[in-house]
């Protein structure tokens, strides 16, 4: 869609690793009751995996976000209720106009099982409870590769090894490098319908001066009507599109990280 070049997604199969802190997909639709109405019995159809249940008031606090990007935390205003898993790393909102799944980094293994677990659920539940039509479909990534900064190097130094040289030209554009504390590019991309926001580069930890991170935050959103029996191919879509993404920026070096 947006020009970056095709990787053969068997690849993957290689990987030991990833660099994911946040994963977030969302569906967004015509405001209805029936999710609320129907609360408890959509737990039960998740409750062996999400058996956290928790209500969330019409009065909790919404982060402030460019009305484009997708959401990454756990905090949703109006009606709606929140299904969580044991260990915290999964979370699954329902609103009165949206689904949200959200996961940490530790939490998600592959989009296969989203799509076998958590979607195809979500699918039956949208059904049951007559949405047939949604108008945004949306999935972010955040990567982050955390890095050592001694003394005999700098932030920037090392970013550059771990990103392709096009994105490294940019980061170079700076005097004095080694006292740069955060260095991130901010992308949009918009055609037609469809959209993508990509935020790249480095920071170094407050406080901590020898501790830095390489980010890679990839968001891709789709926002033009749909029926719901084209969700799995529009997300199956986007997700290869970030996969694309994600790996156009790396260099060798960090390709190489994620066999090992």
């Amino acid at each position: 869609m947006f020009g970056f070049p095709k990787v053969d997604p068997s690849i993957k199969d290689t990987f030991k690793r990833n660099f994911l802190r946040n994963v977030s997909f969302q569906i967004r639709f015509n405001e209805t009751e029936n999710f609320i109405d129907n609360k408890h019995k959509i737990h039960t159809s998740f409750e062996a995996k999400y058996p956290r249940f928790n209500d969330i008031v019409s009065n909790q606090l919404e982060i402030q976000i460019d009305k484009n990007e997708t959401p990454i935390l756990n905090t949703t205003k109006g009606k709606g209720f929140t299904l969580r898993s044991n260990d915290g790393n999964k979370t699954i909102n329902f609103t009165t106009k949206s689904i949200e799944i959200i996961i940490n980094g530790n939490g998600y293994k592959n989009f296969k099982d989203i799509i076998d677990y958590e979607l195809n659920k979500i699918l039956e539940i949208l059904s049951q409870n007559k949405i047939l039509d949604v108008n945004r479909v949306a999935v972010r990534k955040v990567n982050i590769i955390g890095l050592l900064v001694n003394e005999n190097t700098n932030l920037s130094q090392i970013s550059k090894n771990l990103l392709n040289d096009r994105i490294s030209y940019c980061l170079d554009s700076f005097p004095m490098e080694e006292f740069i504390n955060q260095n991130i590019n901010n992308i949009n991309y918009v055609n037609d319908k469809n959209g993508l926001n990509i935020k790249i580069g480095n920071t170094l930890q407050p406080n901590n001066s020898k501790i830095g991170h390489v980010i890679c935050d990839i968001d891709r959103y789709y926002t033009d009507n749909c029926d719901t029996n084209s969700l799995i191919p529009i997300f199956n879509k986007i997700n290869d599109e970030i996969f694309d993404v994600f790996m156009w920026t790396l260099s060798d070096e960090a390709k190489n990280l994620l066999t090992k």
